[in-house]
């Protein structure tokens, strides 16, 4: 059986509204473009490893946690 891809965009959604944060927020946190946060958040791509660590940042947590929160959002 396939394994399913970590699903990092409904994990930044989940993360941003946890800690409060606006897209926009996020995005100067980031120094990501607000219209790419949106299109992450709806599953349009898999955000690049310098993205993910720059995600990850923001939320002050780690590459790895971020990644267990991608795969089981539950962990989030």
């Amino acid at each position: 059986m396939a394994r399913k891809l970590p699903d990092f965009g409904k994990a930044t959604k989940l993360m941003r509204e946890k800690q409060g944060l606006s897209q926009t927020a996020l995005r100067e946190l980031t120094g990501l473009e607000a219209s790419y946060i949106a299109r992450l958040e709806h599953g349009r791509f898999m955000p690049s490893v310098k993205t993910i660590s720059k995600l990850a940042e923001a939320f002050k947590i780690s590459g790895p946690e971020f990644w267990a929160c991608a795969e089981n959002h539950h962990k989030c």
